[in-house]
C-alpha cells in the first residue's frame, strides 16, 4: 500500500513536468531552420559619408568685401581731387594767357602766380604705366614727377610745330571740346576741355561717345565748313559714277 502511493507521487510529478516543458517550448522562441539551397544574407553596408566643402569663413569674407569698398572709396577721393586740381591748372592757364599773350611751356611756370604748388601733384600717382609716353611729351622740370598732360605746351612737339599749334589744328575740327588737361591715373582718362568741361573717354577721346556727345551739344569747330575742300567722286570699273557709296576721311597729317 505504501509502494503504491509512493509510485503515484512520482509519475504525478513525471506528468507536472512534462507539462511545464511543453508550455516553455510553446512560447520559446524558434531558431530559423536553415534551407540547403538558401545563400546567406551578406549585411548591408552603411553609404559612405558624403564629402562637403569646408565651410567658408565669414571674417575672410567681409574682410575682402571691405578692402574693395575702401580701396573704390579711396579711388573716388583721389578722382575727385584730380579733378578740382586740374579746374584750379585750368583757370590758371586761362589767366596766364590772358596776361602773356601765349600758352605757358609747362604747367609749372603757373605757380605761384596763379596756381599753388600742391595743385601740380596727384593724389593717386599711376601716369608711367598708363601711358609709356606720358612722361617724355610732358616732362616737366618743375615737378619730378608729372601727373597732368598739359595738350597746350609751348614746347616744340613734332615738325617743328608745338603742341598748342597741333591742338589748335584739332580745335578748329573739334571745337572747344579737345582736351587741354588729361589725367591717365585711371581706367578710363580724366579731361578737361578747352571750355573746362569735365568728362571721361578711353586713350583716343577723338570718337569716344562722351566727346561726340559734348561735340553735339556745343558744335563742331568750323574747320569742318571752311577752307579747302576735296571732292571725291567714286566711279565704277567702266568708269560710270557709283550711286549710293559712302567715303570716310580718316588720319591728320601736321606736316604742312
Amino acid at each position: 500500500m505504501r509502494r503504491f502511493a509512493l509510485a503515484a507521487t512520482v509519475l504525478a510529478l513525471i506528468g507536472l513536468s512534462v507539462l511545464v516543458g511543453s508550455q516553455l517550448a510553446d512560447v520559446s522562441p524558434q531558431a530559423p531552420i536553415a534551407k540547403a539551397d538558401a545563400k546567406p544574407t551578406p549585411p548591408k553596408s552603411k553609404p559612405a559619408a558624403e564629402r562637403l566643402p569646408p565651410p567658408s569663413d565669414p571674417a575672410v569674407s567681409q574682410e575682402e568685401g571691405a578692402d574693395e569698398i575702401a580701396e573704390k572709396a579711396e579711388m573716388e577721393r583721389c578722382k575727385k581731387i584730380d579733378i578740382d586740381h586740374m579746374k584750379q591748372l585750368h583757370r590758371g592757364i586761362m589767366l596766364y594767357v590772358k596776361k602773356y599773350g601765349h600758352y605757358p611751356e609747362q604747367l609749372s611756370q603757373l605757380v605761384p602766380e596763379f596756381v599753388s604748388a600742391e595743385v601740380l601733384k596727384s593724389p593717386r600717382q599711376k601716369t608711367d604705366k598708363s601711358n609709356s609716353s606720358f612722361a617724355v611729351e610732358h616732362a616737366d622740370p618743375g615737378v619730378a614727377k608729372p601727373s597732368y598732360a598739359f595738350e597746350f605746351s609751348n614746347i616744340e612737339y613734332r615738325d617743328g610745330r608745338t603742341f598748342a599749334e597741333i591742338k589748335e589744328v584739332q580745335r578748329t575740327e573739334w571745337g572747344d571740346v579737345v582736351p587741354m588737361l588729361r589725367s591717365f591715373a585711371y581706367d578710363k582718362v580724366i579731361n578737361v576741355s578747352c571750355r573746362g568741361d569735365v568728362y571721361e573717354t578711353k586713350l583716343n577721346w577723338e570718337w569716344d561717345s562722351a566727346t561726340l556727345d559734348l561735340a553735339e551739344k556745343y558744335g563742331w569747330g568750323p574747320g569742318l565748313n571752311v577752307g579747302d575742300m576735296v571732292k571725291v567722286r567714286v566711279l565704277r570699273a567702266d568708269g560710270t559714277p557709283a550711286t549710293g557709296a559712302q567715303v570716310w576721311a580718316d588720319g591728320r597729317n601736321y606736316s604742312f
